[in-house]
């Protein structure tokens, strides 16, 4: 049997608050899914960066470290542009002596130019991080990494790292995330939703309020007939009046109330 519930009736149903709430918690689990695996992700892939540019810079001090000694730079030049064209990702690879004189190899070809601090910090250590640069005039993966020779503070090592990849994956990452999250979101909200109607088309047997009467009428005279009204309604009938209980007891049907028939199935067990 279905009840027929106002739209008000049913939001404020006891069925539709537990599923709300459990809703509710799949999408804080997803907000914090997404808020804790996003960043992780995008971690990584500055890693990836981060530890290319260290192996290219690493091959770079290696072919400075002679020519710091001679100060012959070609060897330096010839191997700058041999890697940039073994490897697109590379925007620039420029060595920078403290003094600000530099070797630049890009895109464009090689030139040396005396730069300023942005190419030799004044706090030595490493620096890894997507930003702006002037020099190329596009966003790039900057890692500046300083240079000793002989245990002199002789310079900086730079190389830049084309972003390309890194938005792309960023960018998968995010559309892959979003995707999840209104499929789960979706999926709960269907089930939820679905769990909180359930309750409202399944006949439990007992439908009303009216039920609750009739079955407590015809409960009380099987009561007085059987020798259980004295917990209900005090003592019980003894004699003539008892026989006339159990008469009046088999005249009372679960039939001649408005019950539902499992209801009256039910009271007949």
């Amino acid at each position: 049997m279905k009840t027929n519930l106002t739209p008000f009736r049913f939001l404020r149903s006891i069925g539709v608050r537990i599923s709300a709430t459990c809703w509710l918690v799949t999408l804080l689990t997803l907000a914090l899914y997404v808020t804790v695996n996003l960043p992780q992700q995008k971690k990584d892939l500055l890693d990836a960066l981060k530890s290319k540019a260290q192996g290219v810079s690493s091959s770079l001090q290696d072919v400075t470290a002679g020519a710091a000694m001679s100060e012959d730079y070609s060897t330096v030049v010839d191997h700058c542009v041999q890697v940039l064209k073994g490897d697109d990702a590379i925007e620039y690879l420029v060595i920078t002596r403290t003094d600000g004189f530099s070797v630049i190899v890009d895109r464009n070809g090689w030139r040396t130019e005396t730069l300023g601090e942005f190419w030799r910090p004044p706090t030595r250590g490493v620096i890894a991080e997507i930003t702006y640069v002037p020099l190329i005039g596009k966003r790039v993966f900057r890692y500046a990494r300083p240079f000793d020779y002989s245990a002199i503070h002789w310079g900086w090592v730079n190389v830049g790292l084309s972003t390309a990849a890194y938005d792309q994956s960023v960018a998968r990452v995010h559309e892959r995330s979003a995707i999840l999250a209104i499929l789960a979101a979706s999926l709960s909200l269907l089930v939820s939703f679905g769990q909180a109607r359930r309750p409202q088309s399944v006949d439990s047997g007992i439908g009303s309020q009216a039920e609750f009467g009739a079955i407590g009428k015809v409960m009380l005279a099987w009561s007085w007939a059987w020798g259980e009204g004295e917990a209900l309604r005090g003592p019980t009938p003894s004699g003539a009046g008892r026989d006339r209980s159990r008469r009046l007891a088999r005249h009372i049907s679960p039939s001649r109330f408005k019950l539902s028939a499992k209801t009256r199935s039910q009271i007949r067990r």
